[in-house]
């Protein structure tokens, strides 16, 4: 029951999203002109994956956005928005916990 009722509220979230992705984004760009073409409704994935805790765990990367945002599901079905990061800063890093040789190390050798 507790397998059934995870899967239908994850199937319930993706569709939501994805429906809301849709109608939201057509309203948004109505007003841009056909020159400006709304994203794409794949633009958003979201992964599913259970904790050690027996948590249900949603992550959502919207594409369009470069956004990442976190969201438990608890055996009740209570929804709780964990964590939401934009991801432009992230990406633009030439290292962050990396081994050597590090990019400015190997930029240092350079000839």
């Amino acid at each position: 029951m507790k397998l059934w009722l995870n899967r239908n509220l994850l199937g319930t979230i993706a569709v939501g999203c994805a429906l809301w992705c849709a109608v939201s984004s057509n309203r948004l760009y109505s007003q841009l002109g056909p020159a400006s073409a709304p994203p794409s409704p794949t633009s958003m994935q979201v992964v599913s994956t259970t904790t050690v805790n027996g948590v249900q765990q949603l992550v959502v990367l919207d594409q369009s956005l470069r956004s990442l945002a976190v969201y438990h599901v608890d055996a009740t079905g209570n929804v709780q928005l964990r964590s939401v990061r934009a991801l432009m800063w992230d990406l633009r890093m030439e290292e962050f916990n990396g081994q050597a040789p590090t990019p400015s190390e190997l930029k240092r050798v350079q000839p």
